[in-house]
């Protein structure tokens, strides 16, 4: 059987990272994605991944290029972990459009994108979607209105998911 290929959003991050470096040690093939170049560069140098892309996800475009890259160059894909996710906070009468945006591009339209573009491959290998959500996504946080809200619908992305790709051996978790 051929190595299974997990793809990693914000694996750059600390929790990413963490994920990337388990993934390689339980001997898959980590395609490792973000935004953040240099520390995709710092990833390689400590992380024996296959491969590392750079990559903005809050278009559709570039979420179906990046799991179209990660199947021309791996050939499969086995598991999507959505780790990407920003933080901003204040209070919804001072929150900015700008904020509210990237917000909800990040931890909310990127995964239902990625999802959409993965969900194909996934079916192909019984895979697997994992998304990494917050405790707020279940209760509400003092000033931080719009990421209580993109976590509580990826949380409930992710629920919904699990049900409609069920039938076909595809497993949703958020954590």
């Amino acid at each position: 059987m051929p190595q299974p290929v997990v793809l990693i959003t914000g694996a750059a991050g600390g929790l990413g990272s963490a994920l990337a470096k388990r993934f390689v040690e339980g001997n898959w093939r980590v395609v490792a994605t973000d935004h953040n170049k240099a520390g995709l560069h710092e990833l390689s140098k400590q992380v024996a991944v296959d491969t590392c892309l750079q990559c903005d996800l809050r278009t559709t475009s570039s979420c179906k290029e990046l799991v179209s890259r990660t199947l021309a160059h791996c050939g499969r894909l086995d598991a999507l972990v959505n780790a990407a996710g920003v933080w901003r906070e204040g209070p919804v009468e001072s929150f900015s459009e700008e904020d509210f945006d990237l917000v909800m591009d990040v931890n909310l339209k990127a995964p239902f994108f990625m999802c959409a573009a993965a969900v194909p491959h996934l079916r192909e290998t019984r895979g697997c979607i994992v998304n990494i959500s917050s405790d707020a996504g279940h209760q509400g946080n003092q000033n931080a209105a719009a990421y209580c809200a993109s976590k509580g619908g990826l949380t409930l992305l992710t629920k919904t998911l699990a049900l409609d790709l069920a039938p076909d051996g595809v497993r949703v978790n958020c954590v």
